[in-house]
């Protein structure tokens, strides 16, 4: 976001006055430090992510180790200052100010970009789009941070900085408090067609199908607001279904086949398959509602109710 000039982070006004830069100009040691201050400081935002964890690892140590290591550090931003000075030729090889700075920073916030789908590559499925949704909050919450220039009044870009935070805390409970149902089926078993004949057809139990995706953002919708909530929950375990988990994330072949014999072209499903009719399954096509959900229990059930013994077990965990 930053690189491609949606949102710039400027410079503290303190080191961009004049005073500083004439402080820094002066010829001497005090001057030579001066300078190597403020390029410390500007060159922070660029190389802080890397040296954070040699700083972090450096306090730690012993003394002279600890010195070492900022030593280091030091020695090498100021590198370029000092080959540049011993061979005074090399200025003829840097490159002059111009228009591909402008294009050279665009770049790089593309190359940012790929960094965030490189980390999420690590991440759980279940979190990716809940995570993506957050980015997109915080990128709305700068673009409104910046819609205030700095030369604005002190109560304007409160105001402005506020409405920034409440956008990134709605996000937050948007995609981790609302998309991201990480333990919602924990008791639900994975779907198998094999599973399936066994549970339904020959032990004659009314079985629950959830044939849903990680990436389907439909589907997590759903299972939040209407499917693992405690009114449905209640009822699935009253019924003493049997509820399964048919995950279409990767597009497994049995799953797949499954999907399209139920006469649909993708998910989310629900299907409920009837203990003394497994063959006449009830079946939700892109969308359902609690109350659609409870009837159609009860009409694959006859009406029938589990033990209260047992409907309190199965009703434990998905409660909890």
């Amino acid at each position: 976001m930053c690189g491609s000039s949606l949102w710039e982070i400027p410079i503290p006004g303190f080191f961009g006055s004049g005073a500083v830069q004439d402080v820094a100009a002066r010829e001497g040691p005090f001057g030579a430090f001066s300078k190597g201050a403020i390029t410390t400081v500007l060159a922070t935002p660029c190389t802080g992510p890397f040296m954070a964890s040699a700083i972090a690892w450096a306090v730690t140590q012993s003394t002279s180790t600890t010195l070492i290591v900022f030593g280091t550090l030091g020695l090498g931003m100021a590198s370029p200052y000092l080959v540049v000075g011993v061979f005074p030729e090399l200025l003829r090889f840097l490159p002059k100010p111009g228009q591909w700075m402008e294009t050279f920073k665009q770049i790089t916030g593309f190359i940012l970009l790929a960094t965030v789908v490189f980390l999420l590559s690590f991440m759980e499925p279940t979190a990716v789009v809940p995570t993506v949704a957050l980015l997109l909050g915080v990128g709305l919450a700068c673009w409104l941070i910046s819609r205030t220039p700095l030369t604005a009044a002190l109560t304007d870009r409160l105001q402005s900085w506020a409405l920034a935070g409440a956008v990134v805390l709605l996000a937050a409970v948007v995609s981790f408090g609302w998309l991201y149902a990480q333990d919602s089926r924990v008791d639900w078993q994975p779907f198998s067609l094999s599973k399936l004949q066994q549970v339904a057809v020959d032990e004659g139990q009314t079985v629950l199908v959830d044939f849903s995706a990680d990436w389907c953002i439909t589907c997590k919708a759903l299972e939040k607001t209407v499917l693992h909530t405690q009114r449905v929950q209640q009822a699935i375990a009253a019924s003493g279904a049997v509820t399964m988990y048919g995950d279409y994330t990767d597009y497994p072949p049995e799953i797949e086949r499954t999907i399209r014999a139920l006469k649909s072209n993708g998910v989310p499903v629900i299907a409920i398959f009837p203990g003394d009719r497994p063959y006449e399954p009830i079946v939700f096509r892109d969308g359902y509602t609690a109350h659609g959900l409870i009837a159609a229990l009860q009409q694959a059930t006859g009406g029938k109710t589990a033990k209260p013994s047992q409907a309190v077990a199965a009703a434990r965990p998905a409660l909890n």
